[in-house]
């Protein structure tokens, strides 16, 4: 055997033994899974206190003081946890290490690496920590990575700078916790009570907090990036400078919270309550904010809606609930055109990653194949119908404001929307009109397009009764001009009165004739885009 093979011979095996913990007020519960225990007279005084505290919990609400509460302010390590988790889950007479072995089995496979099995699934949705009561306990810095903590009661922990990266606390209680700096990347916190919690400055990167209640809670410079709030409950809920980049917030109740400074950048907030909410200075940048609910008591000031690098493109906004919040404070100028037009527009289906409005990381099958999909004449429709919805409810929000340019700007762009629906619908008698109507009137909106086109017609059958009355070509008089474009002008409008510096032939009256028609066709734009201008139709 050669030196080295010896060497690697004296190397302790993985798997060999339990993971040495040098120190003990650092022990984590996945040390506790690999084997570690506390000392005997440790656990012999934790279990004494769990006594006490099954006693205190079993009081009324009414009588249960929190300052009665075991292991209030008491330090605890996540390998102490462990242990007490598995002392709840037995109960006083019950199975000690059936219950370490329960928790033990409902890990990760793959240490918090997304891998589980069925054993492992089942565990971690089934087993209910709800005896576990650890209020008002001091777990500062605890490393509960992988933990199962499912429904456990950790109401006024303190659990600053904590480690729960991956941790299971689906319907628990953390009412009052403080979770300053605590790191809870990937944790499950589905219908977790957080009301009044302090989240400040935490990692909840990829958490999942659907249904979570979050009333009242802190959650200033978060860093909420891809987490899952749907359904959740935000009342009140302080956001500052948050940090919600792609979040999903779809149905979410944020009436009254502070999301001043807050990045939602792409955040999905379909049909979110904003109601009184506090939006100054956010930045909406590629949001989805369809369906949203907002009121008079909503602070949209200085939001930022547009990103630098997609130019003047605003968010999404189709069937956005104004509900009269004061939309003066928004720069419309930068906000050319919706992310609503921008997807109308898009020949392939989709673009690989998350589905907007869903939970962050839910598999989309071959994301790279959908997104060189082709959308179905369906897809196409309800894409542009929603788009002008969006342009058309802004429109409305913004005229009864008195912002008339921007609100001209996107009544244009519904128009436009409408027109492609029309023809993706193969409604080609609607989008022939809508055409005319765009092309030669603007819709209204752009005046500009009015006199253009009445100035042009005119021109080209002035030209055209000149050329018609002398079949040489001789340059015209002054008075041959004005003649011209009197008959063309009396023409358009149906009168055909004939001035005597033209001669009257075949030609001139079959124009005059022409153009009636021409008059009587584009005043019937010019009335249907005027009667749109002002009543908004």
């Amino acid at each position: 055997m050669s030196d080295d093979q010896a060497d690697q011979a004296d190397q302790p095996q993985p798997g060999s033994m339990p993971p040495a913990v040098p120190d003990p007020s650092k022990a984590s519960w996945l040390d506790a899974v690999n084997g570690y225990t506390p000392s005997e007279s440790r656990m012999s005084d934790l279990r004494d206190l769990t006594e006490q505290q099954r006693a205190w919990a079993a009081q009324p609400d009414a009588q249960r003081s929190a300052e009665g509460s075991a292991l209030k302010g008491m330090r605890l390590t996540g390998a102490e946890v462990f242990w007490l988790a598995a002392l709840a889950l037995a109960g006083l007479d019950g199975d000690l290490a059936k219950a370490e072995a329960q928790l033990l089995a409902s890990r990760d496979d793959e240490d918090m690496g997304g891998i589980y099995s069925g054993i492992s699934i089942l565990l971690r949705v089934s087993l209910d920590l709800s005896p576990l009561h650890l209020e008002g306990a001091n777990l500062f810095g605890a490393h509960l990575e992988g933990a199962n903590l499912r429904e456990a009661h950790l109401d006024g922990a303190y659990l600053g700078s904590a480690h729960l990266e991956g941790a299971n606390l689906f319907g628990a209680h953390l009412e009052g916790a403080n979770l300053n700096e605590a790191h809870l990347e990937g944790a499950n916190l589905s219908w977790a009570h957080l009301e009044g919690a302090d989240h400040s400055s935490a990692h909840l990167e990829r958490a999942n907090l659907f249904g979570a209640r979050l009333e009242q809670a802190n959650l200033n410079e978060a860093h909420l990036e891809q987490v899952d709030l749907r359904w959740a409950h935000l009342d009140g809920a302080t956001l500052g400078r948050a940090h919600l980049d792609g979040a999903a917030l779809s149905a979410a109740r944020l009436d009254g919270a502070n999301l001043s400074y807050a990045q939602l950048d792409g955040a999905a907030l379909i049909e979110v309550h904003l109601e009184g909410a506090d939006l100054s200075w956010a930045h909406l940048e590629g949001a989805d904010l369809s369906g949203a609910f907002f009121d008079t008591a909503t602070n949209m000031s200085d939001v930022t809606w547009t990103a630098a690098a997609k130019g003047d493109i605003g968010p999404q906004l189709a069937d956005v609930h104004w509900g009269a919040v004061n939309l003066t404070a928004v720069d419309w100028d930068r906000i050319r055109t919706l992310q609503d037009e921008q997807i109308a527009k898009a020949s392939t289906a989709g673009t690989p990653g998350t589905a907007p409005g869903t939970a962050p990381g839910t598999a989309l099958g071959d994301a790279a194949a959908d997104a060189k999909k082709r959308k179905t004449r369906e897809t196409r429709i309800t894409e542009h119908k929603a788009a002008g919805r969006a342009y058309r409810l802004l429109f409305v929000a913004l005229r009864g404001q008195g912002l008339t340019a921007p609100a001209t700007r996107y009544h244009y762009r519904a128009e436009v929307m409408d027109r492609k629906a029309h023809w993706h619908s193969r409604h080609y008698g609607r989008w022939l009109f809508s055409w005319l109507l765009g092309t030669f009137a603007g819709y209204g909106d752009e005046i500009w397009r009015l006199f253009a086109t009445y100035a042009t017609v005119i021109t080209v059958f002035a030209l055209a009764f000149w050329i018609g009355a002398n079949h040489a070509l001789v340059l015209p008089t002054v008075r041959n001009i004005i003649d011209s474009f009197v008959l063309s002008v009396t023409s358009f409008h149906g009168r055909g009165l004939q001035p005597k510096g033209l001669t009257e032939n075949d030609t001139v009256t079959a124009l005059s004739g022409l153009e009636a028609v021409f008059g009587l066709l584009i005043e019937g734009i010019f009335i249907a885009a005027f009667t749109r201008r002002v009543t908004g139709g």
